[in-house]
C-alpha cells in the first residue's frame, strides 16, 4: 500500500538487437587435355534469427492512494540485422566435351514477436490526489533488416560439346507478427483526479534487399591439336587447258619466219 506519494513511475525498457553476418564461397577450376573436363562448384549462406521480447509495466494488486501522479511506461526497440551472400566460380579446360555446374545461394529467416504491456491488474485500487494524472503508455518498434545476394558464374572451353550450368538464388522471409502491444486496466479500481490516459503505439519496419545473378559462358575452337598439326603444301600455280595463252603478234611473225625457213632448208630426198 503506497499512500501520499508525489508521483509513482514504472517504466520498462528493452532494446533487444541480432545482427548476423554469413558469407559461402566456392571456386573449381579443372583442365583436361584429352576426354571429357568438368567442374562443380556450390556456395550456400544461411541465417535464422528470432526475437521474442516480452516488456512489462504493471502493478498488480496494489494499493496507491492519493498520488501526486502514476505513470506506466513501457517501450521495446527490438531489432534483426542480417547480411548473407553466396558466391561461386567453376572454369572447365577440355579436349573433347565438357560438363560443369556452378550454384550460388543466399538466405535469412527473420522473425520478431513482442510482449509490450502497460497494466494495472489483479484487483488493484489507483488514486490520485487532486490534479493527478494516470498515464499508461506502450511503444513497440521493432525493425528487421534483411539483405542476400548468391552470384554464380560458369565458364567453360573446349573443342567439342560444351553444357556450362549457373544457378544463383537469393531469399529472405521476414516477419513481425503475434505478441501483444497493450496498455489496459483489469481487474481493478482506479480513480484520477485529473487526466486518465491509456496509449498504445506499434510501428513495426522490415527493408530487404535480395539480389541474385547467374552467368554461364561456353567457348568452343576446331582447331587441330598440335600434336596432329603439319605445315599445309604450298600452292601451286596452275593454267587452265582449255585457256590458250595469250601470243602477241611480234611472237606470231617469228614462228612463221622460222617455219619457212625450215621448210626450204630441208633437203628433198632422191
Amino acid at each position: 500500500m503506497l499512500q501520499q506519494l508525489a508521483n509513482l513511475e514504472v517504466s520498462a525498457d528493452d532494446t533487444s538487437s541480432i545482427e548476423a553476418d554469413g558469407g559461402g564461397a566456392a571456386i573449381a577450376l579443372s583442365r583436361a587435355n584429352q576426354g571429357f573436363g568438368g567442374a562443380i562448384a556450390f556456395g550456400v549462406s544461411a541465417a535464422i534469427n528470432n526475437l521474442t521480447p516480452t516488456v512489462q509495466a504493471y502493478l498488480a494488486g496494489a494499493t496507491v492512494t492519493d498520488a501526486a501522479g502514476v505513470v506506466l511506461d513501457a517501450k521495446s526497440q527490438s531489432d534483426i540485422k542480417a547480411n548473407t551472400w553466396a558466391g561461386a566460380i567453376a572454369g572447365a579446360a577440355s579436349g573433347t566435351s565438357g560438363l560443369q555446374g556452378t550454384g550460388a545461394g543466399a538466405g535469412s529467416g527473420n522473425t520478431i514477436t513482442s510482449t509490450v504491456e502497460a497494466l494495472i491488474r489483479d484487483s488493484s485500487d489507483v488514486s490520485t490526489a487532486s490534479g493527478g494524472d494516470i498515464l499508461l503508455t506502450v511503444t513497440d518498434t521493432p525493425s528487421v533488416f534483411a539483405d542476400a545476394g548468391g552470384v554464380a558464374a560458369s565458364v567453360e572451353r573446349n573443342s567439342g560439346t560444351n553444357v556450362p550450368v549457373a544457378f544463383g538464388a537469393a531469399a529472405s522471409y521476414n516477419g513481425i507478427t503475434g505478441g501483444t502491444i497493450q496498455a489496459a486496466i483489469e481487474d481493478s479500481t482506479v480513480t484520477s483526479r485529473g487526466q486518465l490516459t491509456l496509449e498504445a503505439n506499434s510501428a513495426p519496419e522490415i527493408e530487404a534487399i535480395s539480389i541474385s545473378l547467374s552467368v554461364g559462358a561456353a567457348m568452343s575452337g576446331g582447331g587441330v591439336p598440335a600434336s596432329r598439326w603439319s605445315a599445309p603444301e604450298p600452292a601451286r600455280e596452275t593454267r587452265s587447258a582449255t585457256r590458250p595463252r595469250r601470243r602477241s603478234a611480234r611472237a606470231a611473225r617469228w614462228r612463221r619466219s622460222a617455219a619457212a625457213i625450215f621448210a626450204w632448208t630441208r633437203p628433198t630426198r632422191p
